[in-house]
């Protein structure tokens, strides 16, 4: 098994929920000691609060054992209910060295949001890119497997 750590962004859109707080920042916690993620997680948050990274962290801290995250997660807000609701997730990403990473997009929102936040993705190439692949998954199901365009 290769142990290299290797750099993983876990986007979450619908993140100041229930869902979120109480089961993925938790769990997302407890990897940080795993050998194949480490030190090299990033979690971006997606909410329609108006909120920055520290607000955001207040928020959550509540949910979570110890304060590891603090450092990881950072904060953007954006309604993905709208239908230009991500336009700047891509350069906000990017931004911040993000986008050669290996990309998880996680929805913590109710289905009726998944083909807006699909379509987006795609609209906005955030699935067409260099990375091994890119995950869209939810609590509902593994909604697809996005391959990289070669």
């Amino acid at each position: 098994m290769n142990t290299q750590n290797h750099r993983l962004t876990v986007v979450i859109f619908g993140s100041t929920g229930n869902l979120t707080g109480d089961k993925l920042l938790p769990a997302l916690e407890s990897i940080l000691n795993d050998p194949l993620v480490g030190g090299d997680l990033t979690i971006v948050a997606v909410g329609r609060r108006d909120l920055d990274d520290s607000s955001y962290y207040d928020l959550m801290s509540g949910h979570l054992k110890t304060e590891s995250l603090k450092d990881k997660i950072i904060y953007i807000k954006a309604d993905v209910g709208q239908p230009d609701g991500l336009s700047g997730l891509g350069r906000f990403l990017s931004e911040r060295g993000l986008e050669d990473t290996e990309i998880i997009y996680y929805c913590a929102t109710p289905p009726s949001f998944f083909e807006t936040i699909s379509r987006q993705l795609y609209e906005y190439k955030l699935a067409e890119t260099d990375r091994k692949s890119t995950r869209l998954n939810s609590s509902h199901t593994d909604i697809s497997r996005m391959p990289s365009s070669a």
